[in-house]
């Protein structure tokens, strides 16, 4: 079963916070790592506390919308009834247990890595903070894209694509990039508008991808008038714009580099 995740985004490790009103939620705010054991039906909530995640007491793990809708989970990956452990392991893998015997996991080689969930519902597994490689994602529960319907991309995350390839970042200077998974950009906006002052990226309802700066259009892909559009970053690194109906409207060109 495809995951069936209209909006995820936010495809970069960012540190759950705690508050008054995340408290009645969670028991220990993302990320965590280091051995650490879920309970069992506890939830831990995104930073907004629009979705979380539990381990449920009939052995499924499970991310859900704050209203109950189901976003990920392990039906279509493992026989999870009689799981009895759901870790984050010190060795950087996420992984599920029928007493001793491991029924499923993120399947990683052992590293330094830390789980969170993103405000839109999104797991990743990704290096911690503390890391040279910190911001690198190793594992993620499914994409944004392709995204669509006012969808705003948040400066400085990363948003990777399917096969985790590529990612697209809005930067904190302006910059729209498509970076492949090692750091090296494949294309950007360097030479298509001024974007030191942009401070919004949207792939608008309309159809268009859009720059604002911070209220006026400093670049589009000017495919309006596309009322169900999406965007979608390939296996190569191209963004593509589709219509509701399939056709492809608009397409980057991978051999225009970028600055970083």
């Amino acid at each position: 079963m495809r995951t069936p995740l209209r909006t995820l985004g936010l495809l970069a490790l960012a540190a759950a916070f705690a508050s008054p009103a995340l408290a009645q939620h969670t028991f220990r705010p993302f990320p965590v790592g280091q051995d650490y054991e879920f309970q069992v039906d506890q939830k831990m909530y995104s930073p907004n506390s629009t979705h979380y995640l539990t381990f449920q007491s009939d052995g499924n793990l499970a991310v859900y919308t704050d209203a109950g809708e189901l976003v990920w989970n392990l039906n279509d990956k493992a026989d999870y009834r009689r799981n009895t452990r759901a870790v984050m392991q010190a060795d950087g893998n996420l992984a599920v247990y029928a007493r001793d015997r491991l029924v499923w996991s993120t399947g990683l080689d052992p590293r330094d890595a830390v789980l969170t969930l993103t405000d839109e519902g999104l797991l990743l597994v990704g290096a911690p903070e503390s890391s040279p490689d910190s911001g690198r994602i190793y594992w993620q529960s499914g994409t944004v894209f392709p995204a669509g319907n006012g969808f705003e991309f948040l400066p400085d995350h990363s948003y990777y694509n399917e096969s985790m390839s590529h990612a697209l970042r809005f930067q904190s200077d302006g910059n729209l990039v498509v970076y492949t998974v090692d750091g090296t950009p494949v294309w950007g906006l360097n030479d298509k508008a001024d974007y030191r002052r942009n401070t919004r990226a949207v792939m608008q309802a309309d159809g268009n991808l859009v720059t604002y700066n911070p209220a006026e259009p400093t670049w589009a892909t000017m495919t309006n008038g596309n009322s169900g559009a999406t965007l979608d970053l390939t296996g190569d690194g191209t963004l593509v714009i589709r219509s509701a109906s399939g056709t492809e409207l608009w397409r980057s060109s991978p051999s225009q580099r970028s600055r970083r």
